[in-house]
């Protein structure tokens, strides 16, 4: 275990916090576009928390509470009640999520590079696909330039563009 000293996050409301911001990140990045075609902001709010609610706050709430105490990872939690079997098919499942929001998100942010590219410089023209491998690749080198420094990198970070993103 992790001594307290020795964390990241000095209290649980920290880590609950970074937690939701990168849910509503996640989700801002998903659907905002799509909002608009859906409701009205208020709409698009009580959509977020409640799928913030019904969908995130009980995994945070479940494995967040007893991992924060103990200082233990979740996959180190699950060892009890799964075993060391099924406590490594939790990792590889915790890594494959990982890995496809990670491509998702950088797949996402190549097309919409692409999309103000085409806006801006080509007018009622194609997306340049080679633009949006370009950017797509540019992004996946800076996400692992970023997280090679560990999880401290990713703590300092989330300090500063959670507000931002929750705004």
């Amino acid at each position: 275990p992790v001594q307290g000293s020795n964390r990241l996050y000095n209290g649980f409301g920290s880590l609950l916090a970074a937690c939701v911001a990168i849910g509503a990140a996640s989700f801002n990045y998903l659907f905002g576009a799509s909002i608009a075609y859906i409701g009205n902001t208020s709409i698009g709010i009580a959509g977020y928390l409640i799928g913030l609610i019904v969908g995130l706050a009980p995994v945070y709430l479940a494995s967040g509470m007893i991992c924060f105490r103990h200082g233990v990872d979740p996959v180190d939690a699950a060892k009890s009640s799964m075993g060391t079997r099924g406590s490594s098919l939790l990792l590889a499942l915790i890594l494959i999520t990982t890995l496809g929001w990670s491509f998702v998100l950088i797949a996402m942010t190549g097309q919409a590079a692409g999309r103000l590219q085409q806006i801006l410089f080509n007018p009622g023209g194609e997306i340049d696909n080679g633009f949006v491998a370009t950017v797509s690749v540019l992004m996946l080198a800076l996400v692992w330039t970023l997280l090679r420094k560990g999880p401290a990198m990713i703590a300092l970070l989330t300090r500063y563009t959670s507000p931002a993103i929750l705004i």
